[in-house]
């Protein structure tokens, strides 16, 4: 019966030690790669958050958007990671360019994501009517003469009155702005 000798052994266990150690480098390379890509992605939808925050600033505040102060990330739903936002003029006053700058540290090296956006300055509310009918809440039917009145919420002392038709309906026309409906 014959075995292994010694010099078969020896070069068996090499060979697997050169195979494993291959195996265990790839490993972690594909480790990294998968954990640079996650911070990317991550970053990625920070900036995008950050961009609808400006948005949405920009519907209400559109003229006064570079002086709005954002704060930092949360720390503590997001640690490592911190955003900057610079908003300037670009070209006429009708639109705002936004920067949002997204950082973290990854392997020792500062990363960094932008993400630009220009802002058109939002239109002002859509001219509009108001209709609509009255009726009785028990019966369903229409109320003749009911007395219909809209106040404004920016300035309850002024309202618009008027009364319904026979069929319970009414029509508050746009005249000169009043009413205005914002979009949306």
């Amino acid at each position: 019966m014959r075995g292994f000798t010694l010099v078969e052994v020896l070069v068996s266990v090499l060979i697997i030690a050169i195979v494993s150690t291959g195996s265990y480098v790839a490993f972690f390379v594909v480790s990294g790669a998968n954990q640079e890509s996650r911070n990317l992605l991550y970053a990625v939808t920070l900036s995008q958050l950050t961009m609808e925050e400006i948005r949405s600033a920009a519907r209400n505040n559109f003229g006064d958007l570079e002086n709005i102060v954002f704060p930092d990330i949360n720390q503590a739903k997001h640690p490592g990671f911190h955003r900057t936002i610079s908003i300037s003029r670009e070209g006429s006053a009708e639109f705002k360019r936004a920067e949002s700058t997204v950082t973290w540290t990854e392997k020792g090296l500062t990363r960094t994501h932008n993400l630009i956006l220009i802002i058109a300055r939002p239109p002002d509310p859509l001219p509009a009517n108001i209709s609509g009918a009255v009726t009785n809440f028990n019966t369903g039917s229409a109320l003749a003469v009911a007395n219909v009145r809209i106040t404004y919420s920016t300035n309850p002392t002024l309202s618009l009155n008027t009364t319904t038709d026979a069929r319970g309906r009414y029509t508050f026309l746009d005249s000169g702005g009043n009413p205005r409906l914002k979009p949306g």
